[in-house]
């Protein structure tokens, strides 16, 4: 029998929402009141986000206000990432391999079920086996910067990045597919504009390096097809019950719509418990 598994689309939100929905997913199959999940969004505008260990300095804060971009600290590490012109993904499961997951091939199992998706779309994706990145520091680095392993690979472009936490036997990794990519925006916002020529050859869109047109919706289905062959599991539409979204407005406006949470008393050791 499949293990049962939800799957939402969440639309377009704010980066402080975004990032409390993934958070309230993963404690609600920390205590097992809800099902693993396999989340897909959208951002209602530009917005930057940063790695939870990364340091943003005043000027990356001044650049964000002139362009009018919003910031948000994810709970994973990794780096900055400029969403906006993407579809991000999120996927919550348990680590004790009763299902699909085991703690030491988690990540290499969701990037093959993000290449099986868009291979079924006829894109020549490949996943990267060695992790390697720019020796930018850390306040100025891009995600497009550095490629990890088992990030998806077309053409020789990197058209993805993710991030990820284990919580308790349990696993958050949510990450962004460029659909449009754009390496001089996030060297403005970031202020390394000496990064450019490295920034744009390292990565593209996926709309950018693949010329064949596929909806939005038609790029989630095939998604979620891959992730359903991959993992063994059966998918059920569902959206946010009514507690998951009171907790998901609580711990936004308690949380993620401060930049800097991670200075409050427990943040910190509440992240990799």
């Amino acid at each position: 029998m499949l293990s049962e598994w939800r799957i939402l689309y969440s639309g377009a939100g704010g980066g402080p929402y975004n990032m409390a929905v993934d958070e309230v997913l993963l404690n609600g199959v920390i205590t097992g009141s809800s099902l693993p999940t396999l989340r897909f969004y959208n951002w209602k505008n530009d917005c930057l986000s940063f790695g939870f260990l990364q340091r943003v300095d005043e000027q990356i804060r001044k650049n964000c206000g002139k362009l009018n971009v919003e910031m948000v600290r994810r709970p994973t590490g990794g780096y900055a990432v400029l969403h906006g012109r993407d579809l991000c993904y999120s996927i919550v499961a348990p680590l004790d391999g009763s299902l699909a997951f085991l703690p030491e091939d988690a990540s290499r199992r969701v990037g093959a079920a993000l290449a099986t998706g868009l291979c079924h779309l006829g894109v020549p994706v490949a996943l990267s086996l060695h992790e390697e990145r720019q020796d930018y520091t850390v306040e100025e680095i891009s995600c497009a910067a550095a490629v990890s392993q088992n990030e998806l690979i077309v053409k020789g472009k990197k058209i993805a990045g993710s991030a990820s936490l284990r919580r308790k036997g349990c696993y958050l990794q949510h990450g962004s597919i460029f659909m449009e990519y754009c390496g001089e925006r996030i060297s403005e916002l970031l202020g390394n504009a000496a990064g450019d020529a490295s920034l744009s050859s390292r990565s593209e869109g996926l709309r950018q390096v693949w010329d064949e047109k596929f909806s939005l919706m038609e790029l989630i289905t095939a998604l979620r097809d891959g992730f359903k062959r991959q993992l063994n599991v059966n998918m059920v539409p569902a959206g946010l019950g009514a507690l998951e979204r009171a907790a998901t407005y609580e711990l936004m406006y308690k949380k993620y719509t401060t930049l800097d949470y991670r200075k409050q008393r427990g943040r910190l050791s509440q992240q990799h418990a």
